[in-house]
């Protein structure tokens, strides 16, 4: 392969940083199993799902992403950006658009297409599993599904470029795919724009059902 070649491929467009790994889908299955257990007070098997969803090698994959530079990961491109700006107030969403966006995209990563986990449904399980369900200040101290998948309502344009906060500006994002676009135009990132792709919206909820249960 030539050079010419391998530049081209190296700057082909992508959907996401990286694929995502088959461990990805079965942490989140194991959620999925430890949120039906719940709702059916199975503390135990929650537990165990919820200890098992803990996957070294997703955290692994994770912090490929969220972790030191890696050319190949987070490659950039110089473009032009705008210099004449006009500054949008609100950098964060209302509640009301946040959740509009999530529930739209069927709670989806619009970029890789991974299933994510609503913030709130973290703080729930950590409040109820807190042996099993960490949120450290350290990375690698917290639990893998949640360190990967949390739900962000990310800007396509970057607010600090003058993108607003309403709802056709945004889309829903995994932590790995917002932590990899950060304040850059998808140009920069080599990322195909995800509002192209009609989002998958089918059973999942973000286990939204958890903060609707009754508190016991």
């Amino acid at each position: 392969m030539s050079g010419v070649e391998q530049i081209d491929e190296f700057w082909a467009p992508r959907t996401c940083f990286l694929p995502p790994i088959p461990e990805l889908e079965a942490a989140v299955d194991l959620l999925n199993d430890a949120a039906n257990a719940i709702l059916a007070g199975d503390r135990e098997r929650a537990r165990t799902r919820l200890r098992e969803a803990n996957m070294p090698v997703v955290h692994a994959f994770a912090a490929r992403i969220m972790g030191p530079w890696d050319v190949f990961i987070h490659r950039r491109r110089q473009i032009e950006r705008p210099t004449e700006l006009t500054k949008v107030p609100n950098r964060k969403p209302d509640q009301s658009v946040e959740t509009a966006v999530f529930a739209r995209d069927g709670w989806r990563c619009r970029y890789c297409g991974m299933r994510v986990v609503l913030p709130n449904v973290r703080k729930v399980l950590m409040n109820t599993f807190p042996d099993v369900v960490c949120w450290s200040g350290k990375d690698k101290d917290r639990h893998a599904v949640f360190y990967a998948l949390s739900a962000v309502a990310d800007h396509v344009v970057p607010h600090t470029l003058g993108g607003d906060s309403g709802v056709d500006n945004l889309v829903t994002t995994c932590q790995c795919c917002n932590y990899g676009k950060g304040d850059r135009l998808l140009a920069e990132v080599g990322l195909i724009d995800p509002r192209t792709r009609p989002p998958v919206v089918d059973t999942w909820d973000g286990l939204g059902r958890l903060l609707l249960a009754p508190k016991s």
